[in-house]
């Protein structure tokens, strides 16, 4: 079972249809709002998905500096103030 497939068989069924609608993917990067360094939460398994389809991934949470190896940005307002 794919890590994908993990995260998603949580019970999150609209989260799992959203990860498979392709208009979807179209966006240039993702940001991951309560993204978990615990391998067991949902924030950790929905990062880990992106990255395993590799896709542009930023975790957000205030308390962690880097999460399976990508540095954490405090905030959406944090990220969005540092965009191009």
């Amino acid at each position: 079972m794919s890590i994908c497939t993990r995260a998603m068989s949580t019970g999150a069924n609209s989260a799992y249809q959203a990860m498979n609608n392709v208009s979807f993917f179209q966006h240039a990067a993702f940001a991951v709002v309560g993204a978990s360094s615990d391998t067991t939460k949902f924030g950790n398994k929905v990062l880990k998905c992106y990255q395993h389809r590799g896709f542009p991934v930023v975790p957000i949470n205030k308390k962690t500096p880097e999460i399976e190896g990508l540095s954490c940005v405090e905030s959406l307002t944090v990220l969005s103030e540092n965009l191009p």
